[in-house]
């Protein structure tokens, strides 16, 4: 037995180095990036060997809203590995893309050629050690070169792009191969042929917007992807809130082609009061309220504002995205929607360091999201935006503007302006009138009321009571000299259920 351990140990040394610098890792999901964080996903759905040579076949991605048939994912129809590590790509055209996995330091050879003069060479440059997930790896660095006959093309945005392969995690940087070169053979660049292609130029401006301006044209920054530590979260760990954590919420309606904000409409303040942690998951309850708005024309728009608690649960075994989640991958359940992803693995938007996940989809093929939600890992939904190309507009909006986490404020507190318009008796009749001065105060506030048999509360801009009184008597004086300056809210309850809001600054 010990005389055959050597040789065993030898066996496996063998075994082990030959998957070695193979650039196609089946059996394990692999995410890459490019400089947009667009998300795209490497999974082989099947492996053929035919003699020396074995056959990768990706996932199928929709083309154009589902109006061109499943085709190739990004990486192309088919991966073709040689026994010597040469990699044969096959792209839109059906042209072969070629790169050679165990080539030495000063070997070169033609990544693809046009069928015109125009070719792109690929040349080994450097062995070298980076750290790729976490751990120490070997890399090949591999530059390519852009040729038109014996004339090198600087101007290229391809020239002097590079190539990193991992020898133990397969491709570290690499091109969208389905579309390269993006252009027809013998064709200038041409933008727009593939839904996929637009896609992954658009740049999201962090935490919430895709830029819909003039795309850049094909080059690294948007058709070079990195490999990326991608971790699909579970509910509970999205949601990791603690008590006393405050979110506020603005939802509304909006139009005129805006993306990007509304500009009053319903507001919500969620304060945690309690958290339990189950086997199963982490259960929340949340207090506030919620301020509803109503228009009276031209006298102007108030906010209804009316207490609310719920209760929240976010499971620990549910995740943010499917199992065996691959981005592109064709939905059969829903061949003419298109999902679209960005992915930031250290986000630092929304005073906090994490990962955002960014997902949109096109239900119509055209190049215009009609719908994009995002998250923060720890804060959870930061917006949920609909857009409806069809008429330049946004339908709906909701997002985080202000919130306080572990005591750090973030964002800007709204308290809506809860006081009535002077014409809109007809709307919303009050019988009961309270005068409230001065306002701005500065260390007292005075109250002088039709009715005497009423509570005060008074909140600060966090929504928290910081005065609550119940009087028996019209006229009332309340000290203000140990409050802090800034907003509060003061509230007026008559015992007969009417409800009176006031804006209070406090110099």
């Amino acid at each position: 037995m010990r005389k055959l351990l050597p040789f065993f140990i030898l066996f496996l040394s063998l075994s082990a180095g030959a998957q070695n610098w193979n650039i196609i890792t089946p059996g394990i999901n692999r995410y890459f990036t490019n400089g947009f964080h667009y998300l795209h996903g490497m999974r082989i759905d099947s492996v053929i060997n035919t003699g020396t040579d074995l056959h990768y076949y990706p996932y199928r991605s929709l083309r154009q809203g589902g109006w061109v048939a499943p085709s190739g994912s990004w990486l192309g129809e088919r991966i073709v590995r040689k026994s010597d590590g040469t990699h044969l790509f096959f792209n839109k055209w059906n042209d072969t893309i070629v790169i050679k996995s165990k080539a030495n330091v000063g070997e070169s050879w033609v990544f693809y050629s046009d069928s015109s003069d125009v070719y792109y060479n690929a040349e080994v440059t450097a062995l070298d050690t980076m750290t790729i997930l976490g751990s120490l790896d070997s890399v090949r660095r591999i530059a390519i070169s852009v040729f038109d006959g014996n004339t090198q093309l600087t101007a290229d945005s391809f020239n002097s792009a590079e190539i990193i392969l991992s020898k133990q995690h397969g491709a570290y940087t690499i091109t969208d191969m389905y579309s390269f070169p993006y252009h027809d053979p013998d064709t200038n660049i041409l933008l727009g042929w593939d839904a996929f292609f637009r896609y992954t130029q658009y740049q999201v401006t962090v935490p919430y917007i895709l830029n819909f301006g003039q795309l850049p044209a094909p080059g690294p920054l948007n058709c070079i992807f990195k490999l990326v530590d991608f971790v699909n979260p579970t509910y509970a760990q999205l949601n990791d809130w603690n008590v006393g954590d405050i979110f506020q919420r603005e939802r509304c309606w909006v139009g005129s082609g805006s993306v990007s904000g509304c500009g009053g409409g319903t507001y919500f303040l969620d304060t945690v009061v309690s958290k339990n942690v189950t086997f199963y998951g982490v259960e929340y309850l949340l207090k506030g309220w919620t301020a509803g708005r109503h228009s009276q024309g031209s006298n102007g728009q108030y906010y209804v504002m009316s207490p609310s608690q719920r209760t929240l649960f976010f499971s620990n075994s549910e995740h943010l995205f499917p199992d065996n989640f691959i981005p592109e991958a064709v939905d059969s359940s829903d061949i003419w929607r298109q999902y679209f992803y960005h992915y930031f693995p250290s986000d630092t938007s929304n005073c906090s360091t994490g990962q955002m996940y960014y997902k949109s989809w096109d239900g119509s093929g055209i190049s215009w999201v009609q719908y994009f939600e995002s998250y923060k890992k720890g804060i959870g939904l930061l917006r949920l935006n609909d857009f409806d190309a069809s008429q330049g507009a946004t339908v709906s909006d909701s997002s985080i503007i202000y919130m306080v986490r572990n005591g750090v404020a973030c964002g800007a507190f709204v308290l809506p302006d809860t006081s009535i318009p002077v014409n809109a008796s007809a709307l919303a009749p009050v019988v009961q009138t309270v005068k409230v001065y001065p306002n701005p105060a500065s260390g007292y506030l005075q109250i002088d009321a039709s009715f005497d048999n009423y509570d005060i509360s008074l909140y600060n801009a966090l929504g928290q009571q910081v005065i609550h009184k119940s009087v028996t008597q019209s006229r009332l004086s309340i000290d203000l000299s140990q409050l802090p300056q800034g907003m509060y809210h003061l509230q007026v309850t008559v015992k007969d259920g009417v409800v009176l809001h006031h804006k209070i600054v406090h110099n």
